[in-house]
Formats: C-alpha cells, structure tokens, sequence
C-alpha cells in the first residue's frame, strides 16, 4: 500500500513539473512565428545570436551547483542545514553573477565586436546580460521548491512567468515595436 501512495505522489509531481515545462514549451512555440512575422531576418538572427550567447553564460554561471546543491540538500539532518545549503548557493550565485554582469555590461561593445563580429549588437547584449542574476535567483528558487516537493507552486511559478513573458513580448514587440529589445525586456520581465 505504501508503493502504491509513493507512486500515485510520483505520478502527480511528474505531472505538475512537466506542466510547467511543457508550458514553457509551448509557449516558445507560439511566439516563435509572431516573432518571424514581426522582426526581420537580421533582427531575429541577433536575437538568436545574443540569447545563445546569454544562455551559455548562464551554464558557466551556474557551475553546476544546481546538481551539487541537490546532492547535498538531502545530507543536511535538520532544517537548518538544508536552507543553509540553499542559501549558500543563492549567495553565491549572487556574488558571482553581479561582478560578471557588471564587468559584461562595462564591456558590451567590445565583446560584442569580438565575440559577434558586430559592435551594433552591443545594446542587445546588456539587456541580455542584466537578467543573468536574476535567472541564477529563479533557479535557485524553482530548485528549491522541487527540492522540497511543492510541485505545485513550482508548476505555478513557471507558467506565471511563461505567460508574464508572452504577454510582454507581444504588448512590446508586437503592439509597441520595440523589435529585439522589446524581446530581451519581456525575457527580463518574466
């Protein structure tokens, strides 16, 4: 009997966490031919060019603490030690994050003109950059909510965030025209 309630627990928590990123997913989708409608080829290619850019950023900023703070959550015996774990690795990323963002937006335009072979993608880069520590913050939230099993929430939190940046991207790119910029502030927003 006691299988059987472990795995009914299993079933819901898969199906919540799978939720949140099948929205995630699937909202991706949808924008994707808005933005092919509206930006132009060239815009869209920097977009693409700048957000893979962040993204890899991103896995150097993480370091792989997210599976390492995993791992060592369930060691810790008392509460206390296990938001001592998460904690840490919040601050860290913090600590990290900041200065490189910093370093990142005081060096835009030549980074851009080495890495990109285009100085004019520079603007594009900052705000692609400014949300690197807040991506690292909501990592580390939404690992802790699986870590201690709030599917739910965490199921929640990623599609308001989901939905927060299709609705943004479509009010600032679509409606305002704000091209590639207005697609890095809704990243920002959501």
């Amino acid at each position: 009997m006691a299988v059987f309630k472990q795995l009914r627990q299993l079933s819901k928590d898969t199906f919540f966490y799978g939720l949140g990123s099948v929205l995630q997913g699937f909202i991706s989708f949808l924008l994707f031919p808005i933005y092919t409608r509206v930006l132009t080829k060239a815009d869209f290619g920097a977009q693409d060019l700048v957000l893979t850019a962040v993204t890899i950023l991103s896995y150097f900023l993480i370091l792989g603490l997210d599976s390492g703070t995993a791992r060592h959550y369930y060691d810790g015996e008392t509460p206390e030690e296990k938001r001592a774990v998460l904690s840490t690795w919040l601050l860290f990323e913090l600590v990290a994050s900041i200065p490189v963002t910093i370093l990142l937006l005081l060096f835009a335009r030549p980074i851009s003109a080495w890495f990109f072979n285009d100085p004019s993608l520079a603007p594009y880069f900052r705000l692609g950059v400014v949300a690197l520590p807040v991506s690292m913050t909501v990592r580390v939230m939404t690992l802790t909510l699986r870590l201690t099993f709030q599917a739910k929430k965490f199921s929640l939190i990623v599609a308001f965030g989901a939905l927060t940046q299709a609705l943004t991207a479509i009010l600032l790119v679509v409606v305002l025209h704000m091209g590639v910029s207005g697609v890095f502030l809704a990243i920002l927003a959501s």
